[in-house]
């Protein structure tokens, strides 16, 4: 009998370390987007002007209007996070003249955003809606997707990319105060 070593094990876990990792980045990813979101509606509150009615009760609750600005903001950013990723970047270039990636990037983004999806809900068995939502007919339905590192060495830097130049051009289209970010920085 051969003794499995260390390496061994990692490598049959392969598929499993990869949807870890991807998951993680893709929620960051979208993490960033709803605390970017609640830092426009809170810092340019007028940016939450819409045909949306709050009751007197609502109001009534909070003790500032900074208060009752951060609450609408926080519901909006919570409603916004269902949408799909074509609705929120609708969103984000119709309120607010912000793109969240060129067309070729929106369309590996949504890959990112389904396989994470089938992952977290299917087991990364692909389903009739991923291969809808992506045009993704690599795999059959009903099979698991497989996924390899070098894809996560196309995601990450991509993803790192557009949080780059969306907080830049947030920060300055929309004048928001905002800690610079910087890839790769290390704060010491």
């Amino acid at each position: 009998m051969k003794r499995k070593g260390a390496v061994d094990t990692l490598r049959d876990q392969r598929q499993f370390f990869i949807e870890i990792i991807l998951v993680r980045h893709v929620e960051n990813y979208l993490n960033y987007l709803s605390s970017l979101l609640f830092e426009i509606f809170t810092q340019r509150p007028e940016t939450l002007r819409s045909s949306d009615r709050i009751a007197v009760e609502e109001v009534l609750r909070h003790s500032t209007v900074d208060a009752i600005v951060k609450a609408v903001a926080e519901r909006k950013v919570e409603a916004l996070s269902y949408s799909s990723f074509q609705d929120l970047a609708v969103f984000f270039k119709e309120r607010f003249s912000l793109s969240l990636a060129s067309p070729k990037d929106e369309s590996a983004i949504i890959h990112a955003i389904e396989l994470r999806n089938i992952s977290v809900h299917n087991r990364c068995i692909v389903n009739s809606r991923f291969v809808s939502r992506t045009g993704d007919g690599t795999t059959a339905v009903g099979s698991r997707k497989e996924l390899f590192i070098d894809y996560l060495d196309d995601l990450v830097p991509l993803l790192q990319i557009l949080v780059h130049q969306l907080d830049q051009s947030a920060r300055s289209h929309l004048r928001l105060k905002a800690t610079r970010f910087r890839i790769g920085s290390k704060k010491s």
